[in-house]
């Protein structure tokens, strides 16, 4: 096929590795700083979104030169690999609303886990406050999009 890429079949790359490093402490920073000394979490999603992007791009390329490439398999090694975890998170995260939250909250929080669970939470969060409002800062789930 000879795309642009060099589709060698893909390996562990500890240099990728440590770049979603970087780029998950630079979201965190940005989470747990009141103030604006960290501004690079919005930069951070970017890049572990555009490195993301580059290996699931060299193992679709790598597939396809060798004729193996299947849009099912893609999308349920997908399913396979984020869901467990996604479920986990969920599940802890209204877990801790139940022991701390008021009926509001979880009411709230039980709709918007179903959304997120849904695959469809950006229509539940864009019929709510504005995102950058105060109140979405104590949403739990508004990252699910």
């Amino acid at each position: 096929m000879g795309l642009f890429l060099n589709s060698t079949k893909p390996s562990y790359r500890a240099d990728v590795d440590g770049l979603r490093a970087v780029a998950v402490l630079g979201v965190l920073a940005f989470h747990f700083d009141s103030v604006t000394a960290f501004p690079g979490g919005y930069l951070g999603v970017d890049v572990f979104f555009v490195i993301s992007g580059f290996v699931i791009f060299k193992s679709i390329l790598f597939r396809l030169e060798e004729s193996s490439f299947s849009l099912i398999d893609f999308f349920s090694a997908r399913a396979r690999r984020l869901l467990p975890a996604f479920l986990v998170v969920i599940f802890f995260a209204f877990l801790g609303i139940l022991t701390v939250g008021g009926p509001s909250q979880i009411e709230n929080a039980a709709l918007s886990a179903l959304f997120a669970v849904a695959g469809v939470s950006n229509f539940y969060f864009l019929s709510q406050d504005s995102y950058w409002a105060e109140s979405e800062r104590l949403e739990p789930f508004l990252h699910t999009w």
